[in-house]
């Protein structure tokens, strides 16, 4: 019981301390869920704690600094009630976290979520109301009303942002998705949710086997003449609006894939144009893609981080996964023109300085800025984690934003290359920032670039906290290469 005692008194007085130490306090400690996250900030430096009076009442209540009122947010708990006892201090943090939304985060971007589910026996859809969504970076939970409706708010720091989540359900397959957030904007979304029974039954038809992974996609373009994919399928339909089967693309509103686990990369031709996409396949899980291209031109500019511009030439660039080559459109500026992209997901392309091939994945503006970490910077960071490049190695870089306190992550990868392989695990990345002063195993309020490292092929979710109690989410397809994430 003393132990409980000054843990309390512990929590009350660190939350007399300024707001932000308050907020790290929650971050850190509430709900218990940083088994796969990193909390990366250094520890601010110490105040002078206030005054606390311990006491008794009659009731057999500790009372801490009873000149204080319950609206200063002093916490009374009660001695005698051993789930109290048990539930004391996440009570305390949870009544914090609840002040710190009511009286400084500000929504800025909203979702407005309903789940549908979808039977391909009877070719219906009926709304689903018993769901929750799971984050992938940092396993919050969010649940529907009566009514199947989920609203999500968020503060964002950058213009955009994508989060992936996991949709699951006592009705239907457990559905992978990535929401993409506009700040300024409040959108509708539907998600499509497989029956499960319904399901099994239609693939006991085709003696198809139900354990291993899937890809739906909503086609929403038309004039779509081919879908391919670098690995062999075990099944492939196509069915038109009403969910009846069609045997072709051409005809069709939604596809439904059957692929082995891990990332595999898809094609999609539409007006003799390609698209591509990766997309990361779980065991017993569908995965969600809403296909809906927009054209663009994508105009970079490419410098490193002392300010100079990368001597670059038209063919220092190439398109993700596919020969088209920008035009030079000024000092330094290179433009892909008329370019095809999945809407409300980042543009891709190859930039080499010299024999190192980069991955640029980057929001479509006006025009985007690049920069590159220098390749004895690049030698000097492999050297500091203690690692060396192989088939299987992913670097991840993004560049920080100011007020970046800690950081959550999420990793899922196939720790093969052999196609028979299908193991996908949890992992742990290996992590470095970089500030002024040199290279640092943790974030600080001077950094300007953070690094993950981790070996397999699979994907990196990272949500990205910021002092202002604002947010950035990244999603890192990686296949065996250096991607840098620009916010």
């Amino acid at each position: 019981m003393k132990f409980l005692i000054y843990l309390s008194i512990f929590c009350i007085s660190a939350f007399s301390q300024k707001m932000s130490e308050e907020d790290r306090m929650i971050h850190k400690y509430s709900k218990g869920r940083f088994s796969q996250g990193v909390n990366l900030f250094k520890k601010a430096p110490e105040e002078k704690k206030p005054f606390l009076i311990n006491t008794k009442n009659k009731n057999n209540e500790i009372i801490i600094n009873p000149k204080a009122n319950k609206n200063d947010g002093i916490t009374f708990i009660d001695l005698n009630k051993e789930a109290t006892d048990k539930n004391a201090i996440s009570d305390l943090i949870e009544e914090l976290k609840n002040r710190k939304k009511e009286k400084k985060v500000k929504v800025n971007a909203k979702l407005k979520i309903r789940a549908e589910l979808i039977n391909l026996m009877s070719h219906s859809k009926k709304t689903l109301k018993n769901y929750y969504l799971e984050t992938l970076d940092s396993k919050e939970t969010f649940d529907p009303n009566a009514v199947g409706e989920l609203d999500l708010g968020f503060t964002l720091k950058s213009k955009n942002s994508q989060r992936s989540y996991l949709v699951k359900s006592f009705e239907g397959l457990p559905l992978n998705i990535k929401l993409s957030i506009e700040k300024g904007k409040s959108k509708k979304i539907t998600i499509p949710v497989l029956d499960l029974i319904s399901f099994r039954k239609f693939l006991e038809e085709y003696d198809l086997n139900y354990e291993i992974g899937y890809m739906f996609l909503e086609l929403k373009d038309e004039n779509i003449s081919r879908l391919s994919l670098e690995s062999k399928e075990k099944c492939r339909f196509y069915f038109n609006k009403r969910l009846k089967k069609t045997s072709n693309i051409k005809n069709a509103k939604y596809a439904l894939i059957c692929l082995k686990n891990g990332l595999r990369t898809s094609k999609i031709e539409k007006n003799k144009d390609q698209i591509n996409f990766n997309t990361f396949i779980s065991e017993d899980s569908v995965t969600y893609i809403p296909f809906e291209t927009k054209k663009k031109s994508i105009h970079t500019v490419a410098k490193f981080h002392d300010g100079s511009y990368l001597n670059t030439q038209e063919k220092s660039f190439l398109n993700w996964l596919t020969r088209k080559k920008p035009i030079k459109k000024g000092l330094n500026i290179y433009s892909f023109e008329n370019s095809n992209y999945i809407k409300n997901e980042k543009y891709k392309f190859y930039l080499f300085d010299g024999k190192n091939r980069i991955k640029i994945s980057q929001w479509p503006q006006r025009i985007n800025e690049v920069t590159l970490t220098s390749r004895e910077q690049y030698t000097k960071i492999l050297k500091k984690m203690e690692v060396k490049w192989n088939k299987l190695s992913c670097l991840v870089e993004v560049d920080v934003k100011k007020g970046l306190e800690f950081i959550e992550y999420g990793l899922q990868a196939k720790l093969s290359t052999r196609k028979d392989d299908l193991r996908i695990e949890q992992l742990e990345a290996v992590f470095l920032a970089v500030d002024q002063f040199g290279i640092n195993k943790e974030l600080s309020r001077n950094s300007s670039k953070f690094y993950y490292y981790f070996e397999g092929l699979g994907e990196l979710h990272l949500k990205l906290n910021y002092d202002d109690f604002s947010s950035d989410y990244i999603n890192a397809n990686c296949l065996n290469e250096r991607i840098i994430e620009n916010l």
